[in-house]
């Protein structure tokens, strides 16, 4: 896993006075005004910290856990969040930095609040910026650590434009639960019950939205153990196909090494689906966002029955990662992702990769379906 006072200065660590223009820039290239956040400066100022005194460069990966662990540990659960980190020596760039940043940041997902810290040790300086777009609003901190069998409350409204609210649970036996609100609107009001014994318990926030399901919320609450006191770094999937060139299959691979480490069978890989994924991945790529609904195609189940499948449950996973890794550890961290990994109904699969882009294709055929012939597929 993102100042609305023009040429304001702001004191930054390590005693670096620099006026706020990278925020102007971000406002005046349309994106509007963006809220300076306490915590998100705090978690700002920590990645900095750790960039500046590291002696090599951080590996992405490396620094994406310790990105992870200090969101968390700042109590910041929005789930889209954008870092952006530069480094360098003199005076900063802030004009020649703005393109490279504005290419991180969606239509749909247009960054609300942030963070920054500056930091300079000598002549090098280390700047970290940390945008979100803040879908939903909390009424107070979901808590990080709860003791045994407590109820864990998530109540808040959503963000304009948001609907139909509903929270995955992931518990830590790796079953799964969907909660609906119990209020009406955009007001949401949810109570995770602990009673599945001690452990993680991942909790996903999803809303509707014009442009298909969309993660708000995100926190792994630890209930009646300790949280962890530093990042841990997780050993990637092991992939057993690296001869594999290509990265639809290498996903596969790794999707069907987690099906049956549960017990359950692989998917089948369907060339309908294949084309339909691959299909919607370009279409991704080149609208640059990560989408279920598409304006030519329509919603998952239309893209489906459009193509002459009789299916009975459809469900779609969706990445934006450097590699087919990245993906799948992105599906593992999200419960709404790793649960569609392993429902037992469905069995089919098709799997698209264009370039950033990862698009899974899941569903359950009907008992009496027959593949059609390919000239039946299309008008």
């Amino acid at each position: 896993m993102l100042l609305t006072f023009l040429c304001t200065l702001t004191l930054c660590g390590a005693g670096f006075l620099v006026p706020d223009t990278f925020v102007d820039l971000v406002r005046h290239h349309g994106w509007g005004r963006v809220a300076p956040d306490a915590r998100l400066h705090a978690a700002a100022e920590d990645i900095t910290a750790i960039i500046a005194s590291a002696r090599t460069d951080i590996p992405p990966a490396e620094l994406g856990e310790h990105l992870d662990f200090i969101l968390a540990q700042n109590g910041i659960i929005d789930a889209q969040v954008i870092p952006h980190t530069m480094t360098g020596y003199g005076s900063i760039e802030w004009p020649s930095e703005a393109p490279r940043l504005l290419t991180k940041f969606k239509k749909h997902l247009k960054p609300t609040h942030y963070g920054r810290s500056v930091m300079r040790t000598g002549e090098q300086w280390v700047a970290t910026y940390l945008f979100v777009h803040r879908g939903a609003r909390v009424d107070r901190p979901v808590p990080l650590q709860v003791p045994s069998g407590q109820t864990v409350t998530v109540r808040g409204e959503l963000r304009r434009g948001y609907f139909n609210p509903r929270l995955i649970v992931q518990t830590p036996q790796e079953h799964f639960g969907e909660g609906q609100p119990t209020t009406k609107g955009r007001r949401f009001d949810f109570a995770v019950n602990t009673i599945h014994g001690d452990g993680i318990y991942a909790i996903e926030l999803v809303a509707d939205s014009r442009y298909g399901p969309t993660v708000l919320l995100k926190r792994d609450v630890f209930v009646g153990v300790e949280s962890p006191e530093r990042p841990t770094m997780r050993i990637r999937p092991r992939d057993e196909s690296a001869q594999v060139i290509d990265p639809a299959l290498r996903l596969l691979s790794l999707i069907n090494a987690h099906r049956v480490a549960h017990s359950l069978p692989p998917f089948q890989l369907n060339s309908v689906l294949t084309d339909l994924a691959q299909e919607h991945a370009a279409e991704m790529k080149k609208a640059g966002r990560l989408t279920h609904g598409s304006p030519t195609t329509g919603t998952l189940t239309t893209r489906v029955r459009q193509r002459g499948l009789q299916a009975t449950m459809v469900a779609e996973n969706l990445a934006e990662a450097r590699d087919e890794k990245a993906a799948f550890t992105a599906f593992l961290d999200s419960p709404g992702h790793a649960r569609n990994l392993l429902i037992p109904e469905l069995t089919q699969i098709g799997v698209g990769v264009v370039d950033r882009y990862f698009a899974v294709t899941m569903c359950q055929l009907t008992r009496d379906y027959k593949r059609p012939h390919p000239t039946e597929l299309r008008p």
